[in-house]
């Protein structure tokens, strides 16, 4: 069973205090709602607005969730392009591991790619997930392709997100599948939200 890149890329996360953080965040398009670990916002410092929601996941359904939704500052480790992300929700957990990240070792095989150059953080966590609601982050400023079987890469103002499966010496046959639906809903607003994550890893 092939394992797959799944566009997850180094960031520099910036609180509210002006506080960083230097992580991996996943830039999903198959989730409207953006998301972060818990951990990220201790290693911030960072309080938000206090928020309760469900979260509906393949063993358990509708479980509620107490935390919290702030405004968050993202921008590529290696460039200055700022992407703010409103009304992020915090969870415990994002189940995603950073092994599913492109490295420059990696990206060095492909010779459409060897030269996109990919930083490297002082993290193996994912804790950042970068959903649609903040289009800013997804859209396409360039594009590099292989053959049909080969990895891909879009650059982003976050920087170059890897995606496709990895080389045969890369495979493994550990893979976890997670699926996320939340509803939320506030004591002094009267708009719900509408969040999912779907994840392989």
């Amino acid at each position: 069973m092939s394992k797959a890149c799944l566009g997850i890329i180094p960031v520099r996360v910036t609180g509210s205090n002006s506080r960083t953080c230097d992580t991996y965040a996943l830039i999903d398009d198959g989730a409207d709602k953006s998301l972060c670990d818990e951990r990220l916002l201790k290693r911030l410092g960072q309080k938000g607005r206090p928020v309760d929601f469900k979260i509906t996941t393949f063993s358990s359904a509708g479980s509620s969730v107490s935390g919290s939704e702030l405004t968050l500052r993202v921008q590529s480790v290696a460039g200055s392009d700022v992407v703010e992300l409103t009304k992020v929700w915090y969870v415990k957990r994002l189940p995603v591991n950073a092994k599913s990240a492109a490295s420059a070792e990696i990206s060095r095989r492909f010779p459409h790619l060897a030269d996109i150059g990919i930083p490297r953080v002082a993290s193996n966590d994912v804790m950042l997930l970068i959903g649609s609601d903040t289009p800013e982050a997804h859209i396409p400023i360039k594009v590099r392709a292989g053959d049909g079987h080969q990895q891909f890469t879009v650059r982003t103002r976050l920087g170059w997100a890897v995606r496709g499966p990895l080389p045969a010496a890369d495979n493994t046959s550990d893979v976890n599948i997670h699926l996320a639906s939340a509803v939320t809903s506030y004591c002094s607003s009267n708009w719900n939200d509408y969040g999912h994550l779907i994840s392989a890893m």
